[in-house]
């Protein structure tokens, strides 16, 4: 068995991350996309390879990346990269789904590349919405309990009262 080289330890390990991997240099061209990057975006690697990153990139937010990237290259001054953001991606079927990117940024050879990270939070937010709404379900029947408890509080006292009240009238 022949022992892998640097490059190909390291593009096995981008193709096996659960999470999407992709590069993008400053003109904002895809250099990397890794199996996952395909499986969430729905492209494959040959047909978003040298294509722009605004493929996976709601039309609504397309232009605030590109003045986004023109800052950075212009000035340094980010609002995403360095830190982990939720926005939406752009699958190539149209659909709209949130996402989770981490994005960094490396000068190589005079050039900017940017390296995302990006983890489909589909589900998270289905979970997540889901217990919003048994957590809201519980306060309701909680509410509804305590009442409940509060009313029964309230006839006993009032038995208590009657009772008080027939022990007297049976002592006279």
């Amino acid at each position: 068995m022949r022992e892998l080289n640097e490059l190909e330890k390291f593009k096995t390990a981008v193709d096996i991350s659960l999470d999407a991997i992709l590069a993008v240099d400053e003109g904002g061209r895809i250099t990397l996309w890794n199996r996952a990057a395909g499986l969430m975006f729905g492209y494959s690697e040959a047909e978003a390879a040298g294509g722009s990153i605004e493929i996976i990139i709601p039309d609504e937010y397309r232009e605030a990346h590109r003045k986004g990237m023109e800052r950075f290259l212009a000035t340094g001054e980010t609002k995403v990269i360095g830190k982990t953001v939720e926005l939406e991606g752009l699958r190539k079927d149209g659909l709209k789904f949130p996402v989770e990117l981490s994005l960094s940024a490396e000068k190589l050879d005079g050039s900017w590349m940017f390296i995302g990270v990006i983890r489909d939070m589909t589900i998270r937010r289905r979970l997540e919405n889901e217990l919003e709404q048994r957590l809201t379900e519980m306060e309701r029947m909680n509410k509804v309990m305590v009442g409940r408890e509060l009313k029964m509080e309230e006839l006993r006292q009032e038995v208590r009262r009657l009772r008080s009240v027939c022990e007297r009238t049976k002592g006279r």
